[in-house]
């Protein structure tokens, strides 16, 4: 039997810190909250973005997401 994928969305800030959800709109707010509060002129941020597939068990073993 094959196992679900299920489509991730990421958003990632260098090789340390890795934003990985099925739900695009918490990919978008987390955006938002580092655009409005932790992004100023002298000090650019700069994200990568992509897809991931995975399964729910995997999904489950991520963890908490502990921030950028």
């Amino acid at each position: 039997m094959a196992t679900e994928k299920i489509k991730c969305y990421t958003m990632s800030m260098g090789m340390d810190s890795k934003l990985i959800d099925p739900n695009i709109d918490n990919i978008l707010e987390t955006l938002r909250v580092e655009l409005e509060e932790n992004c100023t002129e002298e000090d650019p941020l700069s994200y990568d973005f992509g897809v991931e597939y995975m399964t729910q068990e995997e999904l489950d073993n991520l963890g908490e997401f502990d921030g950028f």
